[in-house]
């Protein structure tokens, strides 16, 4: 298992660099858990952040050009995107904080979710094991 929680946008090293070694440590049918802020939740939305509100309707900026706040920002489409390209996700799971979760409608708005997690599988081959 490799599980890392709200690490990857922090790290000034490449997403897809992180990615890499993660899938060269994991074994071929090993779990990984990817968990990232979604920049486009609603917690992102309350906070002093570049484009503001227009972050919900925007494309997430390309990940080579990314400049502000975390080293990198995710989205839950741009995550998917990437995760993939290494891994096979399996399960999605989304989370809207304490507070948003006890609220009906508000618990369940995947999209503005604050926080995301992809299960995945290490199912493609390592070609430098």
């Amino acid at each position: 298992y490799v599980f890392t929680t709200n690490v990857i946008e922090h790290l000034l090293v490449h997403p897809h660099t992180i990615l890499e070694e993660i899938k060269r440590v994991c074994q071929p049918g090993g779990t990984v858990v990817l968990s990232l802020p979604n920049d486009k939740g609603l917690a992102s939305l309350v906070l002093p952040q570049p484009r503001g509100i227009l972050r919900i309707l925007t494309d997430m900026p390309s990940l080579d050009t990314q400049e502000f706040g975390h080293h990198w920002t995710f989205d839950i489409k741009l995550a998917r995107k990437t995760a993939s390209q290494f891994f096979t996700i399996r399960e999605e799971t989304f989370y809207n904080g304490v507070l948003l979760s006890k609220i009906p409608l508000l618990g369940r708005l995947k999209a503005l979710c604050s926080d995301f997690y992809l299960i995945c599988e290490n199912t493609m081959g390592d070609e430098a094991a």
